[in-house]
């Protein structure tokens, strides 16, 4: 078809199909000489084209500037819907458009085509490709073998540019990055001063001598290369597991502000260094003026080389595009702004020193803490108790303001490093010499605990200017990253006014309003941060993964909207459909003690990806996402396959339960911690599956769930070794809470089964359950101190039950309510518990279910073995549920029926001077079989007759008759 539109002549060897490929100007280097890339797009856009280097009368000429000194001239061929013809050889470039998705369809022909054997050559013509003929190819070759051989300094005899393989592969790739190589190095070339040109003299007659070979090369058709990466770079967008390509187009189409951070590949930054030109210059210029980074003179590198102690490190640059720090979306006239406006995101270039190369130093300490995630909740449920504000800050360049040698350390090696080379495309100053390290740079394996102690020094030191006294700090022993703010009153005992959490260069600040404003101020008298942005109604502030915000009666929300749909976006085309409930219990059924089955590296790597991915936000702020990812992660390599279809089910209940979030209402400040338990016995026949649950303040903070590392005999058993893992979640909860509130804890420990309640109190037993009772002890040991209590607890009430199982839509519902994970419009509209009454339906519904009780089959024996997963239908309740409609139906007739009857019997004909009594139904039967027993030509006749009969009972008097049920009827009964 594509040839069709094409025409017969054309040749091509490969096709590209590419979804809204945007390009930069560009050559296809490795394409054919004398070539052709034959373009076709089609889609539901406006404007686009492609410009080309060059002129044509046919269409409109346009000057590009490709470098920030070259302007070159060309033109714009319209792409949309018409095949045009593009020289490879010259510059090239997407024009901007509009709408889509636009689709471009790409065929070339690659420089090493004749390499093809006879099989492959063969399958591409089966395929339809009109391959060049081979022929052509000798004709260059035997063209190219007359040439004078180059001179020895530049060809294959001289010096030893690219040295020769046995891999013909491999040397061709030699041959593409060495083009790449002097690409750059030309551009470098603007660098070097009038002062330096005599130094970089050799660089550049080696560079020249080495394109000139190149392009000798080049003119061999036989010894084009066929750059297939490069292709695919920039027609598609691949994601690695740390580095996404393809940003800059997804930033030009951009609708709203982003939520998420990129990484962005180093190949893609080189390609739009104009772009980052200012980012990059903004962090060379902070580490220069910060004394983080010296740029070294020759001679003062002279000296330290002499000295032995220099050592040099590569370098490498980290970019980035995160979310704006003050989301906007219109401009200051209040008109929205466009697509891939700069506002909706931000640039962010790192300078990092490859640590690894780093030798190992004697009595090295790397360690640095991090914030934890259940002290962040804990801290937020704080807050909604308190009723304080929230607020967020970030040390700028945080680590270099820590020296890289403490003052009890002896000096030893200095470290130096070069800029890398994309610093030097972005023409950063003193890019070309020698930069000699001086502060923590990132990248050192100690840097993150050298910053730690140098940000905890100055902290301990605070004494802040507050009202009629002043502030301090004091850190926590349970968590070293939360501080407390106190105040001291000159007049009064200190109190607790606020509470600081610290991730590495990240501050969140959550008290009373002014008392985070004289800390921010105190913060930034020393170092640079940036604004606070608080927590409101509408606006979401993001720390350690989560996106907080408040509600307008004083709660906390979180949620992690920006990852959900970010995940989306990575597996759109696996998630096709939207479900109400993570896994369906039908998929979850059988014995999971399953062999091992064969998969691919690629299964395994998708079901490890969604395990991780879902984990990660299912220990954040979606617990109803437990009991899956817990499944997942027991099966991941066992049946890779099976767990991606798990995941890509939970992205599908993800995609309709985007809007839910945690909420932490507003509750008394008291200081109480609940602990939940509650196993599933054995549900797959062998270990028992827990959920423990803690919650502070009545919201929940902390959660765990899986499988039991412990194989229970009972259900008795299975919900006590739960009930000791539900102590001692809540007794590292209340490590932090102690801290937050000065003061013990409340522990109240609320189990759903009674047996294993009994066995943690004093209450006596027999031997039978002796065992059970020396592993109850400390909960025993426990309830006799009173440092907490056990209660019985209902099974509707449980709130770990939603890790243990999987449910159907309103059970889930019901415990997501229970658990705060609400909507806003849930949330907004609180509705109170239903509660059913045996009423109207309800009778009806309840005996129902007794008769489907009954088709329930009793426990049998069985032969043991693995059957797999297995999936059970209920067929007995379909044809109970038809055989109730067939019976609705009927007892709905025979009601009409009955109905219709009655009214004959008491229908009336009204009058306009009174009422009288219509002619009954006999006289009516009977008048109208005599009729049936006369001849009757038509219908018509007979209603004629009928009509006669009705006016002269009623005696000629004029009256309305209106007939409703007793004719039909009547005429029935003929």
């Amino acid at each position: 078809m594509f040839r069709h539109h094409c025409g017969q002549e054309v040749e091509f060897s490969s096709m590209t199909v590419a979804k809204d490929l945007c390009t930069d100007a560009h050559k296809d280097r490795f394409n054919l000489r004398n070539s052709r890339n034959l373009v076709l797009t089609v889609g539901e856009f406006e404007g686009g084209g492609i410009w080309q280097e060059g002129e044509h009368e046919g269409f409109p000429s346009m000057a590009v500037q490709t470098t920030e000194d070259t302007v070159v001239k060309g033109y714009v061929m319209p792409v949309k819907d018409v095949v045009v013809k593009v020289d490879p050889k010259k510059l090239h470039k997407t024009m901007p458009w509009a709408g889509g998705p636009k689709w471009t369809i790409i065929a070339h022909t690659v420089g090493q085509h004749q390499k093809f054997d006879d099989g492959h050559r063969l399958d591409l013509r089966d395929f339809g490709f009109p391959l060049p003929e081979v022929v052509l190819v000798k004709m260059l070759k035997g063209e190219a073998s007359e040439r004078e051989p180059p001179d020895d300094d530049v060809g294959q005899c001289g010096p030893m540019w690219f040295p020769s393989s046995s891999d013909s592969e491999e040397e061709r790739w030699r041959y593409m990055w060495a083009r790449r190589l002097i690409d750059e190095e030309e551009a470098l070339q603007d660098l070097v001063t009038p002062e330096q040109k005599e130094d970089f003299q050799g660089v550049f007659e080696v560079n020249a001598a080495a394109s000139a070979y190149l392009e000798r090369r080049e003119d061999q058709a036989t010894e084009e290369r066929l750059d297939i990466s490069q292709w695919f770079v920039l027609c598609r967008m691949t994601e690695g597991e740390e580095e996404q390509r393809g940003v800059e187009c997804l930033l030009e189409t951009l609708p709203s502000p982003l939520k998420v951070v990129y990484t962005v590949a180093l190949d893609e930054v080189k390609q739009y260094v104009s772009r980052w030109a200012e980012a990059i210059h903004k962090e060379a210029d902070a580490l220069i003026k910060a004394a983080a980074l010296v740029p070294l003179t020759p001679q003062q590198q002279k000296d330290l080389e002499r000295s032995g102690r220099l050592v040099v490190l590569p370098a490498k640059g980290v970019f980035t595009i995160k979310p704006p720090d003050v989301e906007t979306t219109v401009d200051e006239r209040g008109q929205p702004l466009p697509p891939g406006h700069p506002n909706f995101f931000k640039r962010k270039a790192r300078l990092v020193i490859c640590g690894n190369f780093q030798g190992k130093q004697a009595k090295e300490d790397s360690y640095a803490g991090g914030c934890q995630t259940d002290t962040l909740r804990a801290m937020l449920a704080h807050c909604a108790a308190m009723g304080w504000c929230l607020a967020s800050t970030d040390i700028r360049n945080a680590f270099i303001l820590a020296p890289i040698q403490e003052e009890d350390e002896p000096e030893e090696e200095i470290y130096a490093l070069y800029p890398p080379k994309v610093f030097q495309l972005a023409k950063v100053q003193y890019a070309l010499q020698l930069w000699r390290v001086d502060r923590a740079l990132y990248g050192f394996r100690r840097s993150p605990r050298l910053w730690g102690r140098f940000r905890d020094k100055r902290l301990r030191k605070a004494k802040i200017p507050y009202g009629n006294g002043y502030l301090y700090l004091q850190q926590h022993k349970a968590d070293e990253n939360v501080w407390s703010i106190k105040f001291v009153a000159t007049d009064s005992e200190e109190t607790t006014v606020g509470h600081i959490n610290i991730y590495v260069d990240d501050i969140l600040y959550v008290g009373l309003g002014p008392v985070i404003e004289a800390v921010q101020k105190w913060l930034t008298e020393e170092w640079k941060a940036s604004e606070l942005t608080w927590a409101t109604a509408n606006a979401t502030i993001r720390f350690l993964g989560l996106e907080i915000g408040r509600t307008d009666t004083g709660g906390v929300r979180l949620h992690q909207k920006g990852y959900i749909q970010e995940l989306l976006r990575h597996h759109g085309d696996q998630v096709t459909r939207s479900y109400g409930t993570p896994c369906p219990q039908e998929w979850l059924l059988g014995e999971f003690e399953v062999e091992v089955k064969e998969f691919s590296p690629e299964q395994l790597r998708l079901a490890q990806a969604l395990t991780g991915e879902l984990l990660w936000l299912c220990g954040k702020s979606r617990p109803d996402l437990m009991h899956t990812v817990a499944t997942m992660s027991s099966m991941c390599l066992r049946d890779p396959v099976f767990v991606a279809k798990v995941g890509l089910r939970a992205l599908g209940y993800l995609r309709e339960t985007l809007d839910v979030e945690l909420y932490y209402k507003l509750t008394s400040a008291g200081h109480l911690i609940e602990g939940y338990s509650d196993a599933s016995f054995a549900p797959h026949g062998s270990r028992s599956v827990g959920c423990s649950v803690a919650r502070y303040l009545g919201q929940p903070v902390s959660w765990r769930s899986g499988r039991q590392a412990l194989v229970a005999l009972s259900v008795a058993e299975a919900e006590l070794i739960e009930a000791i893992n539900a102590v001692q979640l809540t007794y590292g909860l209340s490590a932090i809470t102690a801290e937050l509130q000065d003061a013990a804890p409340t522990i109240v420990i609320k189990v759903d089964n009674s047996a294993a309640v009994g066995l943690s109190n004093e209450s006596a037993g027999t031997w039978k359950t002796r065992h059970l009772r020396v592993r109850a002890y400390h909960l025993r040991e426990a309830v006799r101190l009173r440092e907490l209590t056990i209660e019985h607890i209902p099974g509707l009430s449980q709130l770990s039950d939603l890790g243990t199982k999987a449910f159907h839509r309103p059970r889930l519902q019901q415990l997501m309510h229970m658990w705060g994970l609400l909507r806003p419009v849930d949330f907004l509209e609180p509705t109170a518990p239903v509660v059913a009454k045996m009423n109207g339906t309800i009778p009806v519904l309840a005996r129902l279910m007794v008769i489907l009780g009954w088709l329930v089959q009793s426990a049998r024996a069985s032969t043991v073995g693995s059957e797999g997963i297995t999936v059970s239908f209920p067929w007995e309740l379909y044809g109970v549920v038809f055989i109730g409609l067939v019976a609705a139906i009927g007892v709905w007739e025979a009601m009409k029926w009955v109905a219709d009857w009655f009214s004959l019997r008491s229908a009336v004909i009204d009058d306009v001077n009174g009422c009288y009594e219509r002619p009954t139904y006999a006289s009516i039967r009977q008048f109208c079989q005599s009729l049936g027993r006369g001849q009757i030509s038509t219908p018509l006749v007979w209603m004629n007759r009928l009509a006669d009969f009705l006016r002269t009972q009623v005696q000629g008097r004029d009256l309305d008759i209106r007939v409703e049920r007793g004719l039909p009827h009547a005429c029935r009964a003929i």
